[in-house]
């Protein structure tokens, strides 16, 4: 697979798993629940619209409902945090409503999946920020069992899981192929 970034064309990008997606997406449910649960007290204890307040009390348990069938299934839920971080602006004061915006902002950070382009002269990390990694500060990369292995020169070493999505099986390519692609790359 490849992807364009500033120019360089990577005819190899390797996507990473997240390690901590699931309790990410978990405590988004549960922040929903609580926004859920302010805007009944809200309904109880205030003089607002009634009637709209109840019919978005009612959306969104039926969306709660909806992404923890999703979660415990193990598929990945919907930007439900989103939708309420923007609610919140419109039922509960200034400072909660950050809170809930924040919460969406750091979910959105921490499951968007990071890509490593690998390209004939360079390797970028695509991440929130990108970082930039020369051919000639390696001895060797590869990928064995679903394992990504850079090993830098300097005696570093970094490893991670890559994920196979299921999207994107045609462009899935073989881990021998990839493996002869980066020694080339090392050698010249």
């Amino acid at each position: 697979m490849a992807f364009k970034d500033n120019s360089t064309i990577f005819p190899y990008v390797v996507v990473l798993k997240k390690k901590h997606s699931r309790a990410v997406e978990l405590i988004s449910l549960l922040a929903t629940f609580i926004f859920i649960l302010l805007l009944v007290y809200k309904l109880l204890t205030g003089t607002e619209n009634w009637i709209f307040l109840a019919l978005t009390i009612f959306g969104f348990s039926g969306l709660l409902v909806y992404n923890v069938n999703q979660f415990r299934r193990g598929k990945k839920t919907d930007m439900l945090i989103s939708f309420t971080a923007l609610a919140s602006f419109f039922f509960l004061p200034l400072s909660a409503s950050l809170l809930f915006l924040t919460l969406a902002f750091t979910r959105f950070l921490s499951t968007k999946k990071e890509e490593i382009g690998f390209a004939d002269d360079h390797i970028v990390f695509k991440s929130v920020f990108s970082k930039k990694i020369r051919w000639e500060d390696l001895n060797n990369a590869m990928i064995k069992d679903g394992i990504l292995t850079l090993d830098y020169k300097n005696n570093k070493i970094f490893q991670a899981e890559t994920d196979d999505d299921e999207d994107e099986e045609d462009y899935i390519v073989s881990e021998e192929e990839f493996n002869a692609w980066c020694s080339h790359q090392l050698k010249t």
